[in-house]
């Protein structure tokens, strides 16, 4: 993984968890959370745990871009509802009952 910090107030975050364990996983993206807790934070991914950390969740599915709450995109097909039912749990599981957000 490469890291680039600045004084930016928006950071890009490509895929920062993949090849880690759970364990480091959890770690970093508490450290994440608690470095840029002033900041905007773009996380894109293909794991759940960083939803934890969402105020909002976009989702690319069949070419569409959709963005809103997880309860919002929860709403919008059973596929995305159960998935992010999925990565709300496997999140929960994985970093515990962590209530803030980025």
């Amino acid at each position: 993984m490469e890291i680039y910090l600045s004084e930016a107030d928006i950071l890009l975050f490509d895929e920062p968890t993949a090849s880690l364990d759970e364990e480091l996983e959890a770690t970093l993206l508490l450290k994440i959370q608690a470095l840029f807790q002033d900041k905007t934070v773009l996380l894109l991914t293909h794991r759940s745990a960083p939803l934890a950390l969402a105020d909002q969740v976009a989702i690319l599915s069949e070419n569409q871009l959709r963005a809103g709450s997880v309860t919002e995109m929860a709403s919008l097909s059973p596929q995305i509802s159960d998935w992010l039912a999925n990565c709300s749990a496997d999140s929960q599981t994985q970093n515990g009952e962590n209530e803030a957000r980025l």
